[in-house]
């Protein structure tokens, strides 16, 4: 497979320790590229100047991440998992590092979904977004699942016809 060519592109989203871009060929895809230099300066930070050794240096949280998906899935009756799980198709090799290649999740129009805090900043905490809310809050603690980093800019407010 080739590599895929990020560089000069603006990514979508900057997360604390990630960076989201549009897959450049394939417009239903989104590729999640950590920001090493972020992990790299955490890690001297947590360490106190020790080297830290982790089986997966670096990659540690993607595979964090793999990990609760897979988990999620095979905990679903049809091996699908919650309806509300962004899709992972795989890791890809890119000019900027590895990466990973989810589904986007897209909006009514189409578009890459908001985030809740922008949905919020938007419209307000409506009546339907309040319940959509709870909805999704009573749907992660039915499954026990355990979140490191949920906030309303890691929410993000999607559209489709099932849901």
């Amino acid at each position: 497979m080739e590599l895929i060519k990020l560089k000069g592109l603006t990514p979508l989203s900057a997360g604390a320790l990630q960076f989201v871009y549009q897959h450049p060929t394939e417009p239903d895809y989104l590729i999640k590229i950590l920001r090493l230099d972020r992990m790299r300066k955490r890690w001297a930070r947590k360490s106190r100047g020790l080297p830290i050794r982790r089986r997966f240096g670096l990659y540690n949280a993607l595979v964090r991440e793999l990990k609760t998906y897979i988990e999620l899935r095979s905990r679903s009756p049809d091996g699908e998992g919650p309806e509300f799980l962004q899709r992972h198709h795989g890791l890809v090799d890119t000019d900027l590092g590895m990466g990973l290649l989810v589904g986007k999740v897209k909006d009514r129009a189409g578009g890459l979904a908001p985030t809740l805090a922008d949905d919020v900043r938007q419209r307000g905490f409506t009546g339907q977004l309040r319940e959509q809310f709870a909805e999704l809050q009573a749907k992660i603690e039915a499954l026990n699942l355990v979140t490191s980093d949920i906030n309303a800019n890691n929410i993000l407010v999607g559209w489709s016809e099932q849901q």
